[in-house]
């Protein structure tokens, strides 16, 4: 599936800006993205930064310095690399914004030994403040996934086990959000899970979703 690099590139900035974001931050976050699958994770991140400022009141902050750069390979929480303070009008940070985090799954919660299936990668995670390392999945209050490709039914089943792994299905609960992404959830603990594609007939497995507390948004490059 083709992406404007270029195009995308300019949205990205163009949503950054438009939301109080500085100019270097957009500039140095698609300066070297060259894959599309990682132009589109960004894209999609300020889409999420976007909707969290206009929906919830939550000004999105860089952490450190002034570049923020996407992550190679995933790996726990760091910070050493930039992050995203979500902070309220009262001047509170309220939740943190991380890229390419794995977390701490429910089936490894309270466990002695810790194996490679007990984390998984979600492209972008909103969380409590104040972590490191793995944050474990009752503190996630947001997880992202980005798919730029045609969106096949084994993503669905991807999405359905990363679902099962941050709760468990419950009668619906208010989230830690106002409104966006969901004021509810069938889901304890009460975490929302976006997955975001390019491909439009995404919006399909909705009903699916609605039964786990899921959203399926087609996000394409304006």
């Amino acid at each position: 599936m083709p992406l404007d690099l270029a195009k995308a590139k300019t949205a990205v900035t163009t949503i950054l800006h438009g939301i109080g974001t500085a100019p270097n931050v957009a500039t140095a976050l698609t300066a070297g993205l060259k894959t599309h699958g990682k132009v589109y994770e960004a894209l999609v991140l300020a889409e999420v930064l976007r909707h969290l400022h206009v929906h919830e009141q939550l000004q999105p902050l860089l952490s450190v310095g002034t570049k923020l750069t996407l992550k190679s390979a995933p790996g726990p929480i760091n910070r050493q690399y930039p992050y995203f303070s979500l902070v309220d009008a009262g001047g509170t940070i309220r939740a943190e914004v991380w890229t390419d985090v794995e977390f701490a799954t429910m089936s490894s919660h309270g466990a002695a030994q810790v194996f490679e299936g007990d984390h998984h990668e979600l492209d972008i995670l909103v969380t409590e403040p104040g972590l490191n390392g793995h944050p474990p999945h009752d503190s996630v209050w947001l997880g992202v996934e980005c798919k730029h490709t045609v969106f096949a039914k084994s993503m669905l089943r991807e999405v359905l086990g990363i679902r099962r792994e941050l709760s468990l299905l419950q009668s619906p609960q208010a989230t830690r959000f106002k409104t966006w992404p969901q004021a509810k959830v069938p889901a304890s603990p009460n975490s929302s899970l976006l997955v975001c594609s390019t491909d439009s007939t995404i919006a399909k497995y909705q009903q699916v979703g609605d039964a786990y507390g899921l959203r399926f948004l087609h996000v394409p490059v304006a």
